[in-house]
């Protein structure tokens, strides 16, 4: 009885395991990463400076100064796939995370709708006894349209504790129009 009962278990495994092309293409969906989605380039200029991509995850490509590594850089551009998303609805939830973490880690920040952009600011302030974040650090943030969905858009610069938050931050705050302006204009696959 036993080895009836295993030869049938074996014969219904299998034949649950076995899927015909057809069904097995029915079922395999692609997932657009930023890599498929977007025409991502190897290096970015910004600030008069070349970026060089280090990193690419599902949704974020990373660039960095060609001697600065991931963990330890001065000054780096990222871009983010966000999809087909709601600008005013994503506006409204980009400010409330930032009123809701200003509570754990000291930030200042802005996030305003210009046209059919948004552009946000942040300045994180260093965080006490933690080597990984002992420096302000500054981002500007371009979420745009295109034709195949959402792209942020950011560049960040560190700056050392010693500098006096308030003046950085206004600082910061007078390069928006630059950063708007220069931006690094990225395609998607299709065009």
């Amino acid at each position: 009885m036993k080895k009836i009962y295993i030869m049938m278990l074996a014969a219904t495994l299998t034949a649950c395991a076995t899927v015909s092309p057809n069904e097995e293409a029915k079922e395999e969906k692609i997932i657009p990463t930023i890599q498929t989605v977007y025409q991502l380039p190897e290096t970015i200029r910004l600030n008069n400076q070349t970026f060089y991509k280090r990193f690419d995850g599902v949704d974020t490509a990373e660039y960095y100064l060609s001697q600065q590594q991931e963990n330890q850089w001065q000054e780096m551009v990222s871009l983010r796939m966000l999809g087909r998303i709601d600008m005013d609805a994503f506006a409204k939830s980009l400010q409330a995370t930032h009123e809701a973490e200003n509570a754990k880690a000291k930030r200042r920040f802005e996030v305003k709708q210009n046209g059919p952009q948004i552009v946000e600011k942040t300045l994180f302030y260093p965080v006490k006894n933690d080597a990984r974040f002992n420096k302000y650090e500054a981002t500007y943030a371009l979420i745009q349209p295109s034709d195949c969905g959402m792209l942020a858009i950011s560049y960040s610069k560190n700056f050392p504790r010693t500098q006096k938050a308030n003046k950085l931050w206004q600082d910061w705050r007078k390069k928006e129009s630059w950063f708007i302006k220069n931006a690094p204009k990225i395609a998607c696959q299709n065009q």
